[in-house]
């Protein structure tokens, strides 16, 4: 009786959902495909399949998780097929098996990337960062060759206080007012304006004498 009780409970234990080490093979999306990191030992005599399980988190805040990232599966107590996509439908508590309620996680690891500041919101990839409404019409891209800032097709880049650049600016259209039209603030600089320059016609605005108007007109004339 004994030994009929204790199978029945290890067959009871066997059927409920596992919270099971797992990486991601591959993700398409907010699904994952994982294989189980167990070693196959007498106590754990079975080979695991790879599965697809959804990932665990929102869509508007997605991290690069590809395969060999590490994580763990945790179980759910009952059917998810119809949060997830993975088969549809609407959950009921009838018994499943063990590896069908499943979601995926990645967990912490000491051979991580050291923080730039332990108490700043880290966000970075190995291919970058973006960040984008879901229109995607305002994108601001950080990647490993350049740092772009898209805002909506007609509308401004604003930026509220003293812009500062320690390198050169390089512009591609006018300086306009805001509105549009003719700029009518001051542009000071202490180095040499240069109209023209690269031309034939240059001609530096600090130093240069108009020849034709250097005599005044004689009164009466």
């Amino acid at each position: 009786m004994e030994q009929f009780a204790n199978r029945k409970i290890t067959g009871a234990m066997a059927a409920l959902g596992q919270s099971l080490p797992a990486s991601v093979v591959s993700r398409t999306g907010g699904i994952v495909t994982v294989k189980f990191e167990i070693a196959t030992t007498p106590n754990s005599p079975y080979t695991l399949p790879n599965i697809k399980v959804p990932l665990v988190g929102a869509e508007f805040a997605r991290a690069p998780i590809g395969a060999g990232t590490k994580g763990f599966v945790i179980t759910a107590d009952a059917y998810l097929g119809g949060m997830s996509g993975l088969g549809g439908g609407v959950a009921d508590l009838s018994p499943r098996g063990n590896l069908s309620m499943l979601v995926w996680t990645p967990i912490g690891n000491t051979a991580w990337m050291a923080a730039i500041d332990d108490n700043a919101y880290e966000a970075y990839g190995p291919n970058g960062v973006n960040l984008y409404n879901t229109a995607k019409t305002a994108i601001l891209k950080v990647t490993t060759a350049e740092c772009s800032i898209t805002p909506p097709i007609g509308n401004p880049f604003i930026v509220n206080g003293n812009l500062v650049v320690t390198g050169n600016i390089q512009l591609a259209g006018t300086i306009e007012a805001q509105a549009g039209g003719t700029y009518a603030g001051n542009i000071t600089t202490s180095g040499n304006v240069i109209a023209g320059s690269g031309g034939a016609d240059q001609v530096g605005l600090q130093t240069h004498e108009h020849s034709a108007n250097n005599t005044p007109p004689t009164p009466g004339t």
